[in-house]
């Protein structure tokens, strides 16, 4: 009779193809984001440079309604923030409760004495 394969043996051939896409993905990531911080720089210095924004408030060079305007982008800012940084850790739980779970299989791979 010829028997069904175990699901861990399907996660862990999953996750095995898996392991090495966070080293491209993560690297090109970051790339990107370095890419349009320079791009924000040199294109729009009011939306990444804190000294172009002070400079600008000093010498009363913004339009009427500009700094209220600046007032509440900062506070949506700061909520994306906010709700990003718990949306990592979210995805982070469920990452370290698949990792446990894969490292529970490979410890039981190991202990189990191996056959034939």
């Amino acid at each position: 009779m010829n028997q069904a394969p175990h699901p861990d043996h399907f996660f862990l051939e999953h996750r095995k193809s898996r392991r090495s896409i966070g080293l491209y993905f993560l690297p090109a990531a970051l790339v990107a984001l370095m890419l349009a911080w320079i791009g924000l720089w040199s294109f729009w210095p009011l939306a990444v440079n804190p000294f172009t924004v002070v400079g600008q408030i000093e010498q009363r060079a913004f339009e009427p309604g500009a700094l209220t305007m600046y007032a509440v982008i900062a506070t949506v800012l700061m909520n994306v923030v906010l709700a990003l940084i718990g949306a990592g850790l979210v995805l982070g739980i469920l990452w370290a409760r698949h990792e446990r779970r894969y490292h529970r299989l490979l410890e039981e791979r190991r202990s189990t004495p191996k056959s034939g």
